[in-house]
């Protein structure tokens, strides 16, 4: 196959990426397998080499996945996201253009880092199961954490692997954000500045978000069980509280760039090869508009995703799969669980924002940085309550206690 665009019919068209050009694969020796994992989309490898994403929700307009992984794969020296292989993509009646699928190479992987955090916490668990600490958690805050500042007993509970590995997809964050962020000359990707409108906006759609999830949260209030309606009722009368925070963005004065970002970011979008992370899946949040999911934000949006992974991790291991602990065991472990939450976070932003110290889209000042952050975590927590109560209300307490701890409750 050549480069550039192959026309199959009036409106049909298949364009090459570079991996492609490079590697071509003789019709003759083609064979390919459909897999079965339950996702959005359709998937199919070829020759165990090529990795083809079949959309099943089409949707007219530039598709941020083939947008972001092309960007990554063609104009930037990232090397931790899939390469870009080609698209087939239809041309409407008025020209615009719909993707149907999107080809790039299979990330040889030992699962995504979800399951490698649930197996370290697994660890993590049993060490305090079997050791019965002698100490209860300690709960140290610095604005830089790194390992040796955390308790001795800790740091061994944790342990040194742990740390790596999130130290490690730290900084691999850091790189896609800072990739990102390198094209000067393409419109589409060149950050630009936080304007008042910017941030007036923000706090609006932030705002209609905590309206809109808490009231349907109200609304199913009796339908919860007694331990998680408290903590719904809790939340929900801390609504005003939480308006008039996510409100502070609108007083402020935002010194940093808005980038393109992932828009999905969490362990689940971040596959595991066993040395290194490699992030999939830059469609952005399903449910909200394409042309929203292409606009250009804070990677704050990113980091407050992968910091409520983390809360979700710790506590989803003791609450999900009941069948690794007694209840006893649950209920000893919650503590631990926040100890967890408590020091991964941190390793993890501190590690991200050794990284991306000088990026234009970071603010140099810290009352701007710890908003911006503190802001997003926020808006992620309530937009979790609102997804989980509706798809999966057995997760809805972690949420609404990740909601709880943002608020500093």
């Amino acid at each position: 196959m050549d480069s550039g665009w192959r026309t199959y019919s009036r409106t049909a068209l298949f364009e090459t990426g570079s991996i492609l050009k490079n590697n071509p694969i003789p019709a003759a020796n083609i064979y390919s397998k459909l897999l079965s994992v339950e996702q959005t989309n359709t998937a199919i490898i070829y020759n165990d080499t090529y990795f083809f994403k079949i959309f099943r929700k089409l949707e007219v307009g530039i598709n941020p996945d083939l947008e972001v992984v092309r960007f990554l794969s063609e104009k930037t020296n990232f090397k931790n996201a899939p390469l870009y292989g080609g698209s087939i993509q239809i041309k409407t009646l008025n020209q615009e253009m719909t993707v149907l699928g999107m080809l790039q190479n299979k990330v040889n992987n030992q699962g995504d880092a979800w399951n490698t955090m649930l197996s370290l916490l697994d660890t993590y668990y049993e060490k305090i199961i079997t050791s019965s600490p002698a100490h209860s958690p300690i709960f140290i805050s610095k604005d830089r954490m790194y390992f040796m500042d955390a308790p001795a007993f800790v740091r061994n509970l944790i342990g040194r692997e742990t740390y790596s590995r999130v130290i490690q997809l730290a900084q691999r964050t850091a790189e896609m954000h800072i990739a990102l962020a390198s094209d000067p000359n393409d419109a589409d990707f060149i950050p630009v500045l936080f304007t008042s409108h910017d941030q007036q906006q923000l706090c609006e759609s932030q705002s209609h978000l905590v309206h809109d999830k808490l009231n349907a949260l109200a609304h199913k209030l009796h339908t919860l069980p007694t331990e998680i309606a408290a903590e719904a009722q809790l939340l929900l009368n801390m609504k005003s509280n939480i308006l008039a925070r996510l409100e502070n963005i609108t007083h402020a004065n935002i010194h940093a760039t808005q980038i393109r970002v992932h828009g999905d970011y969490h362990l689940g979008q971040v596959l595991d090869s066993g040395d290194d992370f490699y992030i999939i899946d830059f469609e952005g949040e399903p449910l909200r508009p394409i042309e929203e999911r292409r606009l250009k934000t804070s990677p704050f949006k990113d980091v407050a995703g992968m910091v409520r992974s983390f809360h979700y991790a710790a506590y989803g291991a003791l609450y999900l799969y009941p069948e690794r602990y007694t209840t006893i065991d649950t209920n000893q472990l919650e503590e631990w669980a926040s100890c967890w939450y408590h020091y991964i976070h941190r390793f993890y932003l501190t590690a991200y924002f050794d990284r991306v110290e000088k990026q234009s889209f970071i603010p140099q000042n810290k009352q701007e940085l710890d908003l911006l952050l503190k802001t997003f975590i926020l808006e992620k927590a309530i937009y979790e309550v609102g997804y989980e109560m509706n798809a999966r209300p057995t997760w809805l307490r972690i949420p609404l206690r990740g909601a709880l701890v943002a608020i500093g409750i």
